[in-house]
């Protein structure tokens, strides 16, 4: 069993932030985005993940001190539990009765807490430390009527985004981070194993999503398990779903897998492409050897001091030579982390972004149709001071029964 969140340390975070925040000027950061509330502060709020309503707890980060957490009474208890007294943490009431929080002179809930509390008790802080000056806010995931809440109390000319900031201090990552993502990978890795050497003419997605899924629980016991991520497509399916289809496989389809796992925090996104049966036919495998030709050009030359844009094409005219010449991507993997899916930067054709120890990517190359059906083959490494550590390694053949699982 690996728990990784009680080695988390508070303070590199924390300190990452606020000299990235000194450098630029800002007094203080409001942060609403449930990955940015996570990276500040290591809470991982169940309202926040799972409903993603902007304002449900704020994390207001100060140029200098602790970070301060302004969550509902509800959601105590697991702040305190996660984040174990390394932030300040304020809490309100709303309409849920947690006897912890007994108050003999409450006599009414409202039905529904006011959508701007979290705000107010924001800026309400702000003027109790003292903060005055620029205060970064997250805008683009901040509603109209909030951000205008925000700007009527702070003034519109103290308000910045701070998203690029935000990048600035994810894109290296600690060898703490080094470690989580690996072992999501390396999960996400056994689980798509399992699922191919399960999958079975006949089955449909909802087969395999179920496997998937039901793996991932067993190979981590659930331990800080978040999130399992399917994106997958069955045959000539080359949409991602929300609703599992009823499509019944058959012999000589091809399946991708694709997605992963998120263990406290930090998503491994991975994809592998096999075929249904024994037997898979020859323009099918063109594709596959095509792209994993790129894909394996790409690690050749991946390591620190490389420019993204000179990988994505060189992984692109080699996939071109193999006869595809119509073939085109907007990039070709990304980095990865405590995003929401795919974090900047990407492996694209106008990235100006070179390679540096401490990044973490995964890189592809995917094809999607319906008449030759979906391919992606995915890998996730970290950028080392000496060249790149391959997290995971990708089948090389789409025939199960010759993978040696």
């Amino acid at each position: 069993m690996k728990l990784f969140m009680p080695e988390r340390d508070q303070s590199y975070f924390q300190e990452k932030l606020q000299a990235e925040m000194e450098a630029r000027g800002v007094a203080a950061l409001l942060l609403t985005q449930p990955e940015s509330v996570f990276y500040a502060t290591g809470y991982m709020g169940c309202m926040n993940y799972r409903f993603r309503r902007c304002g449900n707890c704020v994390a207001v980060v100060p140029a200098h001190g602790p970070v301060e957490l302004i969550i509902s009474q509800f959601e105590h208890g697991g702040a305190m539990e996660q984040t174990r007294g390394s932030v300040n943490i304020r809490t309100f009431p709303v309409w849920i009765y947690v006897e912890d929080f007994d108050d003999g002179a409450e006599t009414r809930k409202e039905t529904q807490p006011d959508p701007l509390k979290t705000f107010k008790l924001a800026v309400d802080l702000l003027g109790e430390l003292g903060l005055t000056g620029t205060v970064g806010v997250e805008r683009g995931d901040i509603p109209y009527d909030k951000y205008c809440y925000l700007q009527d109390a702070l003034g519109a000319e103290h308000l910045m985004d701070c998203s690029s900031l935000l990048t600035a201090c994810k894109i290296i990552k600690c060898q703490w981070e080094i470690d989580l993502c690996r072992y999501s990978a390396e999960v996400a890795q056994k689980v798509m194993e399992g699922v191919m050497k399960f999958t079975r003419e006949g089955m449909s997605e909802c087969d395999l999503m179920g496997k998937f899924t039901s793996l991932a629980y067993e190979i981590t016991g659930g331990h800080e398990l978040c999130k399992v991520n399917n994106v997958h497509t069955v045959g000539p399916n080359y949409w991602a779903t929300y609703v599992p289809r009823e499509y019944r496989l058959k012999a000589g389809d091809v399946v991708r897998l694709d997605g992963g796992v998120q263990i406290y925090g930090y998503l491994s996104d991975l994809a592998r492409t096999y075929a249904v049966g024994e037997a898979v036919a020859d323009d099918k495998r063109a594709i596959f050897d095509a792209l994993l030709a790129g894909f394996d050009r790409g690690f050749e030359i991946a390591g620190p001091g490389v420019k993204l844009s000179e990988l994505f094409n060189e992984i692109l005219a080699v996939i071109r030579g193999r006869g595809y010449d119509t073939y085109v991507r907007g990039h070709f993997g990304h980095a990865t982390g405590s995003g929401l899916t795919e974090d900047y930067p990407f492996i694209a054709p106008d990235s100006t972004v070179t390679m540096a120890p401490g990044m973490v990517f995964c890189l592809e190359t995917p094809f999607y149709g319906s008449i030759h059906h979906s391919f992606n083959i995915e890998d996730e490494f970290v950028v080392t001071e000496n060249g790149i550590e391959r997290f995971t390694h990708t089948n090389r053949t789409l025939l199960v029964s010759q993978m040696g699982l």
